[in-house]
């Protein structure tokens, strides 16, 4: 399985970039979704295979994180190979 993070980091892809490259068999991936305020953890974030985040424009640098599971599941099921 593939381990990914939805989450701001320095080292985090753009989730856009990331879904654009290639089809992806959602059987083999695990999105994982931290806490609003604090985020994942950094022990949990150390074994992650991936850090993706949905860019955003303004002055608001995420969505809460209701609306980021939304949002990405979406966007998964869109490039999934399925």
């Amino acid at each position: 399985y593939k381990h990914i993070a939805i989450e701001i980091s320095d080292t985090s892809e753009d989730m856009f970039k990331f879904l654009s490259k290639k089809k992806l068999n959602l059987d083999k991936i695990v999105l994982w979704f931290g806490n609003e305020i604090s985020g994942i953890e950094t022990k949990m974030l150390s074994n992650m295979d991936k850090e993706l985040h949905l860019p955003m424009t303004g002055m608001k640098e995420s969505l809460n994180v209701a609306n980021t599971v939304c949002t990405a599941g979406y966007l998964f099921l869109e490039h999934s190979s399925e």
